[in-house]
């Protein structure tokens, strides 16, 4: 009888111990892809803005042109 009370102790802290563990990593992971989302977002408008750039100065229309 003592083995099946120290299995029950070990099982009902192991699942209080996944459900902590589930309310602390699972927003930490939502929030890691979020932020890894809206970086990857900067990143394309900064290389479209920087291609619209580059494509406007190559024109000429924007001021002096540098010679490359």
């Amino acid at each position: 009888m003592k083995t099946f009370a120290q299995l029950s102790v070990a099982g009902v802290a192991a699942v209080l111990l996944l459900k902590l563990l589930g309310v602390i990593v699972v927003p930490l992971l939502g929030f890691l892809a979020a932020a890894f989302a809206f970086t990857f977002k900067l990143l394309l408008i900064a290389g479209a803005v920087w291609l619209v750039w580059r494509m406007l100065r190559k024109s000429g229309c924007c001021g002096t042109r540098d010679e490359e």
